[in-house]
């Protein structure tokens, strides 16, 4: 499996699908734009699975629903949210404005509590918990 620095360049690349999406369609394609919020969380989960866990080997979405339940609890309830709404993007035919916007939700939330963040003592947290993991200071 690619390493994280592939993912992420593949969530930047799905964001930049779905902004595409989002502008240029008149938001004809509501089912493609959760779908790419969906992808994009995949790779910001893949990227700290493999960042903080050297997890870089991940086959299918119940192995990664595996490891967000006992690694990052903290997004489970979020991910497996977004994971029906993705799922229901791609096989039920009608898809409402709401669902897009419980998506970008659920996509902002993760992405906050994913991307690294730099401490002011140079530690960078790959978890956003509010303080520094390594000297305590509130971020």
């Amino acid at each position: 499996m690619p390493s994280y620095t592939w993912h992420d360049g593949k969530k930047i690349h799905n964001i930049g699908a779905n902004t595409y999406l989002v502008r240029a369609s008149s938001r004809q394609f509501l089912d493609w734009e959760i779908v790419t919020l969906f992808y994009s969380a995949v790779h910001y989960i893949d990227s700290y699975l493999d960042r903080k866990h050297g997890i870089n080997t991940i086959f299918n979405h119940k192995e990664r629903n595996d490891f967000v339940k006992t690694l990052i609890s903290r997004i489970e309830r979020t991910y497996r949210l977004l994971y029906h709404l993705s799922q229901d993007a791609r096989y039920d035919c009608t898809i409402r404005m709401s669902e897009v916007n419980k998506a970008k939700t659920c996509f902002g939330e993760i992405k906050k509590i994913l991307s690294p963040i730099t401490c002011p003592c140079g530690h960078i947290n790959l978890l956003n918990t509010g303080t520094c993991e390594n000297c305590g200071n509130r971020l």
